[in-house]
Order: C-alpha cells, then structure tokens, then sequence
C-alpha cells in the first residue's frame, strides 16, 4: 500500500475550542508587552493548574467555570485524537507500589489502553486527569513525580548537551 502525498501537508484541526476567553485576555496583555521581541507572536493555549477528574458528572461544567481546559494538547506534536484528548493510562505502564492502595487506583501489570483508570493521585486520591497533566500523571504512577525525562532527578537520566542549562540562562565562561 502506498503512502499518503505528505508534500502539502496533513490538516491538523484542534478538537476542542481554545483559547478560552481569559487565556485570550492574558495573550493579548503579554504580546503588547512584549511588542518588540520575537515572543510577540507566542500564542498560550490554555494551562492546567488544578486536578480534575474527567469520569466526573460535573468535569465539564466546573473546567469550564474554572477557564481550565478538561483536555489540553501541543497541537504541533499532539495532532491525533487519541493525545489531544488524554486520559487514563497507555497500555504496559507499571504503576509504582505507593499508587495502588486501599484498591483505590490502577491494578498493577494490566496490559491494555484503560481510558478510565486513574492516571494521578491528588490530595491522595487516585483520579483520572485529561490532558498535559493525565499524561504526566502517568508518570507520577510510576515514580517518576510527573516528569518523565527527570525520573525523580537521579535515576538514569544524563544531560542530552554538552553544556549545562541554568534557568536564568548564565554566560558561558570566556575562553582563555
């Protein structure tokens, strides 16, 4: 079979409205402020800041109360349905010991996509969370405190440059 004629592209269309009103407001306060520097055409599309659990009756009415997206995706890499609405856990994910407790949270070594099982714990309880914060969600499951290039900060990763990055960014040191 064939592939498809990519030359032109593939259309990508967000499934869900965004920005929402008060994002749009925040845009348009940082671009004017920012007028003069090549950050002027950065778009945010929304933020998570609290967790939801989207098998909620209500999830949809208290994020929208909120200005919070239920669901929240980075259309450049997100593109397919399945990440742009995020939620449960991916199939072969090992959650860590601390996570299944009480019989509250996700079975250990399931094999399957389950989309309405938990995929974080907030205020100690498991729930499932769409979008950014469901998908880093899985990684505090398994340890790794919602960051899965970080894995607690100790455990395998290198640095992927050969210099160190300092946020603020600090001058290189002049060479001799």
């Amino acid at each position: 079979m064939p592939f498809p004629n990519t030359a032109a592209g593939l259309p990508v269309a967000r499934l869900k409205p965004y920005p929402l009103p008060g994002t749009q407001a925040i845009d348009a306060e940082v671009q004017a402020s920012l007028s003069n520097s090549v950050w002027k055409n950065y778009r945010l599309i929304g933020t998570q800041f609290l967790a939801m659990d989207v098998n909620a009756a209500d999830a949809e009415q208290r994020s929208a109360a909120l200005g919070q997206p239920l669901y929240l995706a980075n259309l450049m890499i997100e593109t397919n349905r399945g990440l742009q609405q995020f939620q449960g856990q991916p199939p072969g994910q090992t959650p860590n010991s601390h996570f299944f407790k009480d019989g509250k949270g996700v079975p250990k070594n399931y094999q399957f996509f389950s989309p309405t099982s938990a995929n974080m714990q907030y205020s100690g309880n498991p729930i499932n969370m769409g979008g950014c914060m469901g998908c880093h969600g899985v990684a505090q499951t398994q340890g790794f405190a919602f960051s899965f290039v970080l894995q607690d900060g100790d455990k395998g990763t290198v640095p992927d440059t050969g210099t160190s990055i300092a946020i603020p960014p600090v001058q290189p040191p002049a060479s001799p």
